[in-house]
């Protein structure tokens, strides 16, 4: 809009000219001079104060000379997300795993962790024979529920040795084989007592191996023995109630 009022002041300027005598027009044309270069330091001057323009030049000329302009508050978030803290993958009950797989489990911790896989094999073996053997009802749901509850224990005990490097005795495997065969023969009431001792029995031995689990100095075994131990608990008196109402 400036320029625009310049060009028109001098159009005017210039048909005023045509009807001024010689000395007139030197006068005006010296007025003339005076003008545009006064214009033309306002303009500049109007550049120079402006913040806007200011800016805008600034960024026009960081970015052609190849500069990065950074947003401050996004270094500050990446950075803060580098060093930032995070959950252990691969574990609902263990906080920094890393450190525990390099280190080796003691001969205690160890004969623990054999002793809970072979009791929990055990229990979800036997389990699965009363799924279809039991005469009562609820002896079936609850043989059912351990196939289901111990087979996750299961899963969570091979997680953990192999995050731990090491492996579980062969020989267990063949002792709950040998122990299912023991079952093969039994048939009606006597089925169903047998099967609720034995799951009282084996519950309470887990229930002593997840208490000296959760002592341990270990930090993952630790807090898998203390997250374990209350399911375990529960199962030993639902076991319990079943004694009681077939006694009954």
């Amino acid at each position: 809009m400036a320029e625009s009022a310049r060009v028109a002041y001098s159009e005017l300027v210039m048909k005023t000219h045509l009807f001024l005598s010689t000395t007139q027009r030197r006068s005006l044309g010296v007025l003339l001079a005076l003008s545009v270069a006064s214009f033309a330091s306002a303009q500049t001057h109007t550049q120079n104060t402006d913040p806007s323009t200011r800016q805008g030049s600034e960024v026009s000329r960081s970015t052609n000379s190849g500069d990065t302009v950074r947003s401050g508050t996004t270094d500050d978030m990446n950075r803060s997300g580098a060093h930032g803290t995070g959950n252990a993958a691969g574990s609902d009950y263990t906080g920094n795993t890393a450190g525990n797989a390099s280190r080796e489990l003691s001969g205690g911790d160890r004969r623990a962790v054999m002793k809970a896989h072979k009791l929990n094999e055990k229990e979800v073996a036997l389990s699965r024979i009363a799924q279809e053997r039991a005469t009562n009802p609820e002896i079936k749901a609850f043989a059912a529920e351990m196939v289901r509850e111990h087979q996750n224990v299961g899963n969570e005990l091979q997680q953990f040795v192999q995050r731990r490097n090491i492996q579980f005795d062969q020989d267990d495997r063949a002792d709950v084989r040998a122990e299912e065969k023991k079952w093969l023969d039994k048939r009606g009431d006597d089925f169903d007592k047998d099967y609720v001792k034995a799951m009282i029995d084996a519950h309470e031995d887990t229930i002593d191996v997840l208490e000296r689990a959760a002592e341990s100095k270990d930090s993952e075994l630790a807090a898998w023995g203390n997250k374990t131990l209350p399911s375990v608990r529960m199962h030993l008196k639902r076991a319990e109630a079943l004694r009681k109402q077939i006694r009954d």
